[in-house]
């Protein structure tokens, strides 16, 4: 499942639970697109909890539209990805070394206030 929350006009919550359908990956980066579409310097908290990996199909609809969803990203400057697995985090910090225009840090579930900071301020050695 991945829901998308708008919280106000500068940040969208995006919550992912379970394996991910090619249907849903659709769905979700439509949506991406509407809510993004409007915002400038965004950020948005990506809570991932009961992680799955996604299906076969979801992973190729990814791959195959990765210009969709970078479009998508660059209204957005710092993403704060919450899991409780640290491999996913550590995999965020690496995306966010691959990708110029976006930040992006990896916190833990009981994190989510000092990563909302973050976002909000900025403060890598606070949020360190």
């Amino acid at each position: 499942m991945l829901t998308i929350t708008p919280t106000d006009q500068n940040r969208v919550d995006i919550e992912m639970q379970g394996s991910i359908t090619k249907e849903e990956m659709q769905n979700f980066l439509q949506e991406l697109h509407q809510v993004a579409a409007n915002m400038e310097h965004g950020h948005m908290v990506f809570n991932v909890s009961d992680f799955h990996w996604p299906s076969l199909g979801a992973i190729g609809f990814e791959l195959t539209h990765i210009g969709a969803f970078f479009k998508a990203y660059k209204h957005f400057e710092r993403i704060a990805v919450l899991c409780d697995k640290t491999w996913v985090r550590k995999v965020s910090d690496w995306e966010g070394h691959l990708l110029s225009w976006v930040e992006i840090k990896g916190f833990t579930l009981d994190e989510r206030e000092l990563a909302i900071h973050w976002l909000e301020h900025g403060d890598a050695e606070q949020a360190a």
